[in-house]
């Protein structure tokens, strides 16, 4: 919104640890990304911390990453095992590329005791 600065809406979580959620989802997200006051916001970011983690919606449902990710340091990629099968993954990934972001690490989540064959065939897959 209009006149409201970064530090009046971030909130702090725990020591050192703060937190911006995104409040009401907008009619077209990818303009108000695309937009100065994002800028604004990311321009704060990279002044006064040390990381900034933004999480996108899923490449799959929704654009945003490809705007977000065009000035941004890293891109990683989550992947629910057992949740997301290769064939997601592997057009997640074309779709990222043909923009010409780069992809600079691979986070798993939904990870149990009984995946253990299936964690080791992704790893194997795309090392």
């Amino acid at each position: 919104q209009d006149g409201l600065h970064p530090e009046s809406v971030i909130q702090t979580v725990q020591p050192n640890v703060d937190f911006l959620g995104c409040g009401k989802y907008p009619k077209n997200p990818v303009s108000l990304l695309s937009s100065p006051h994002f800028q604004t916001l990311m321009d704060y970011g990279q002044a006064y911390y040390d990381y900034v983690i933004i999480d996108t919606p899923p490449i799959m449902a929704v654009t945003d990453l490809m705007v977000i990710g065009q000035n941004q340091g890293y891109n990683l990629l989550l992947v629910g095992l057992g949740k997301n099968d290769l064939k997601e993954i592997s057009v997640a990934i074309k779709r990222i590329e043909k923009v010409e972001l780069k992809i600079d690490g691979l986070v798993c989540n939904y990870y149990s005791k009984g995946m253990q064959y299936y964690s080791a065939y992704c790893y194997n897959y795309y090392y």
